[in-house]
């Protein structure tokens, strides 16, 4: 599932990962995890995760982890840093302990406070490695929910900033800021684009990509927007090409007409004769006592289905006792 891109290899890479540890993301995280956090790992790492590599000097890559919770997370801190290291497979292995308790009642959570701590992160392996050294900086944000309307507060050197000032101070730093969710929804976009580092009126190269239809999501329901690396684009023709055939099917409504003067009938409030324009009995309404006097509730079926068949033959039988013409 991972492809290259021009400024892969030749310089360290620093990635933090930035995970949202409420109820909200438990049900899709493992999912997630297999489709896009591993191959973006593993990617910007250079090769597979070996449990025996650990870096191996000041310029290796350097991986981080962070999460954070909701409102009722109290008495825990809102924010927390697992893990900062050299070693890939350690950062697997961390993302296997987060609870992912809380939360579930939201639609928001401490998202700023994840992003202000992911830059913590990032001055800090600034320091680790060499100076004048290129890295290449990568934040991947995997939530399911929408950011707090409130600044960070946690952070002593990015608080009073809103989500998406973060991620405007993360393209202004050279960090690719990324986003990963099992749902699309317009709020992670805006925060997506707020991270293109462009000013008001301008389009950033990732709008026109979203644009373009990149589309690297193994479900389509999933939202995966991507900046500074790519992964495999998924093909998604068949599954249009299916789509719109299940659009073009259109369901057929089976009745058994009724004699034109039997009762009160559709559209007869006083009954004894036919509906205007038609004969009574030729359309089935559910909960609408046709010609015979019984309640009638209609039969939805598929053109040249099984149940389409048999409708139609049922519907020849009762016609042929009412009339036996």
């Amino acid at each position: 599932m991972v492809t290259q891109d021009s400024n892969a290899g030749g310089s360290p890479a620093d990635l933090v990962f930035v995970v949202e540890n409420t109820g909200n993301l438990a049900p899709y995280f493992q999912e997630l995890k297999n489709a896009y956090v591993v191959p973006t790992l593993e990617h910007l790492h250079g090769s597979k995760i070996d449990e025996l590599d650990c870096g191996y000097d000041c310029n290796s890559n350097m991986f981080g982890l962070v999460t954070f919770q909701s409102l009722d997370c109290t008495p825990e801190p809102v924010v927390s840093c697992l893990l900062s290291t050299a070693h890939p497979h350690k950062l697997l292995k961390a993302m296997d302990t987060i609870p992912f308790a809380g939360g579930t009642g939201d639609g928001s959570s401490y998202i700023a406070e994840g992003m202000a701590t992911a830059l913590h992160l990032f001055d800090d392996f600034t320091a680790f490695h060499e100076p004048n050294t290129k890295i290449r900086r990568y934040c991947v944000l995997v939530c399911n929910s929408l950011p707090y309307p409130m600044p960070s507060h946690d952070s002593s050197n990015y608080s009073d900033y809103l989500a998406d000032q973060l991620a405007s101070l993360m393209a202004e730093k050279g960090v690719h800021f990324s986003l990963v969710s099992p749902r699309k929804l317009t709020g992670l976009f805006r925060l997506y684009e707020a991270g293109a580092g462009v000013g008001e009126g301008q389009v950033s190269s990732s709008s026109s990509a979203v644009a373009a239809g990149k589309n690297y999501s193994t479900d389509l329901r999933h939202l995966v927007l991507l900046r500074g690396y790519q992964l495999r684009e998924q093909q998604t023709s068949q599954l249009n090409e299916a789509k719109a055939a299940i659009a073009d099917i259109k369901p057929t409504i089976v009745s058994s007409p009724g004699p034109a003067n039997a009762g009160p009938g559709i559209g007869n409030k006083k009954g004894g004769g036919a509906p205007p324009g038609g004969r009574a009995g030729n359309v089935a309404v559910s909960g609408v006592t046709m010609g015979g006097g019984a309640a009638f509730k209609p039969l939805i079926v598929v053109p040249g289905s099984q149940q389409g068949a048999s409708a139609e033959a049922n519907s020849h039988s009762v016609a042929a006792m009412k009339d036996p013409r």
